[in-house]
This record gives structure tokens, C-alpha cells and sequence, in this order.
């Protein structure tokens, strides 16, 4: 009887191991994210705009802002372990970093009074164009660039399939084994008009092999990555759009308008009319684009 019992014991005992086992190898997904879309359009409304052409007062003030980290939402995101914020890699600290890169990049033109990096704190959940409206006001910011990121860690044997929602619309992506993929996106908007004047995103996928031993290490370590690549990619497609917009005022001078703040001269900032200001925008986004591809030689 005795022997029974513990062989009874140890088949339970194997079954609870190879159990485990199979939990541990099972496919595994965390998500981390502070989505533009859940900020402008909690209720999925549309943004109402100011009718007619848009006015660019010159020189602008722009203001730069992560959007609030997005709650977790278990109905959506069922498949989904939700990465806490406290333990994100991606720090405040690492936010403000890339604001100023990005803000160094509009201070090169002539147009531009000043950049203001704003914490993330002026913004609620939700807060959409009210919220911008109040930004406006505190800072008087005419242009704003409003900071977003998505990123998915799997791991294990299986594949998951998630979904990056932008404000142009959805990019289904396929996951695959310990791969941590990462976009962090830039939409600006002119504030006065509600217009949404473009995007500018940016990718990367971190691919590793890890023991179950060292694995929350190494995701800690993948996520780090996957952050730093996708910034140094959405700095480059910003000023690839930036040189973008500048076509699309020349082919469409109906729908934007360049004039001069009180007290200033568009020549003295090289502006003489859209093209000509934008003439000098490319111009500078060129110069950029150069001096990177010498450094990366």
C-alpha cells in the first residue's frame, strides 16, 4: 500500500513538473504604450477644424509633449500581459532626452521663436483638443508635437499578432519568438486651426535568445534597445516630413498661409512667402540629412 502511495506521489509529483514546464514555455506577451489616439479621441470623435485655409503666424512657438501612458484595458488586450509604468525602461528621464532632440531640430529655423518641452503632467487621459486648447493658453504654443509609443515584448514558442494604432490608421504586426517590437510616433498639430499638419513614426525590432533564468534581464535589456532605436528613426523621419510638408504647401498654397506675427518681418527671417519659407526649411533638412550620413561613414 505504502508503495503504491509513493509511486502515486512521484507520478503527481513528474505531471505537476512537466506541467510547469509546458506553462513556462508557453508563449508569453507584454504590452507597454501612451497611445495619441486614446488622448484625442477618448470617445472616438472626430476633431472639429477652423474652416478655411490654415495661418501660419510666424515665428512659432512650438511645444513638444508625451501623451499620458494609456491604462490597461483587459477586454482589449486580454492576450496581453500589461507592463507596469513604474518598471517601464523608458523613463522620464529618457522622454525628456528625446523631446529636446527633437526640439533642436526645429530651433535651427529661422521661423521658430521657441520650443517649450512640456511634462507630460499638463495632459489627462482623454483630455483631447480641451486639453490642447489649454496648453495653447498656458504656453501660447501655436504648434504642438504630440509623443507617442507602443511596444510588444513575446517570448516563448508560439506567435501573437498586435495591432499599432496611429492617428492615419492601424499596422497590423506579426509577432514572433523573444522579439520586442517598438514604434514611437510624433504627430503635430496647429493648434489655432485643429489641423493635423503630419506624422512622423518610428520602428525597430529587437530579436534575442534568452534562458528562462536570465530572460527578465534580457527583455529589460531588449526594451532599452528597441526605445533607443525607434527614437534615433523617428528623428530621421521627422525631418524627412518636415521636407514633405514643405511640398505639400507649395502644391496646395490654397490651404495654408504664411504671415507675420506683430512686430516682425518675414524677410528678416527669410520668409518672403510659403515657398520661399519652406525653400529654406528643405534646404536645412537636407543640410541634416548630410552631416548624418558623414558621421555614420
Amino acid at each position: 500500500m505504502k508503495r503504491h502511495l509513493r509511486k502515486a506521489v512521484i507520478i503527481t509529483a513528474a505531471l505537476a513538473c512537466t506541467a510547469l514546464t509546458l506553462i513556462g514555455c508557453a508563449t508569453q506577451n507584454s504590452m507597454r504604450k501612451a497611445s495619441v489616439v486614446d488622448f484625442l479621441f477618448p470617445n472616438k470623435a472626430e476633431p472639429v477644424e477652423v474652416a478655411g485655409p490654415t495661418t501660419m503666424a510666424l515665428p512659432l512657438r512650438v511645444g513638444i509633449v508625451f501623451v499620458p501612458e494609456t491604462a490597461a484595458k483587459p477586454a482589449e488586450y486580454s492576450e496581453f500581459r500589461w507592463a507596469a509604468p513604474s518598471i517601464s525602461p523608458f523613463t522620464e528621464k529618457d522622454k525628456i532626452a528625446l523631446m529636446e532632440q527633437i526640439g533642436r531640430k526645429f530651433k535651427q529655423y529661422p521661423f521658430v521663436k521657441s520650443v517649450e518641452i512640456i511634462p507630460s503632467q499638463y495632459l489627462t487621459p482623454g483630455g483631447s483638443f480641451d486639453n490642447l486648447d489649454q496648453i495653447r493658453t498656458m504656453f501660447g504654443t501655436d504648434v504642438i508635437v504630440l509623443l507617442s509609443y507602443d511596444q510588444v515584448q513575446s517570448t516563448g514558442e508560439g506567435a501573437t499578432t498586435f495591432t499599432y494604432w496611429t492617428i492615419v490608421g492601424a499596422y497590423v504586426v506579426e509577432g514572433e519568438r523573444n522579439t520586442t517590437k517598438t514604434m514611437l510616433d510624433a504627430v503635430v498639430y496647429h493648434l489655432p486651426n485643429h489641423k493635423l499638419l503630419f506624422r512622423a513614426p518610428g520602428f525597430s525590432e529587437v530579436r534575442a535568445s534568452a534562458t528562462p533564468v536570465s530572460l527578465s534581464e534580457e527583455l529589460r535589456l531588449d526594451s532599452i534597445k528597441g526605445f533607443d532605436i525607434a527614437a534615433t528613426n523617428l528623428v530621421t523621419s521627422l525631418q524627412e516630413q518636415l521636407v514633405a510638408f514643405k511640398g505639400r504647401i507649395k502644391e496646395e498654397p490654397g490651404e495654408f498661409q504664411v504671415t507675420a506675427k506683430p512686430g516682425y518681418d518675414l524677410k528678416a527671417m527669410g520668409a518672403i512667402d510659403p515657398v520661399m519659407f519652406l525653400m529654406v526649411l528643405g534646404i536645412i533638412g537636407g543640410l541634416c540629412l548630410c552631416a548624418r550620413a558623414r558621421t555614420s561613414r
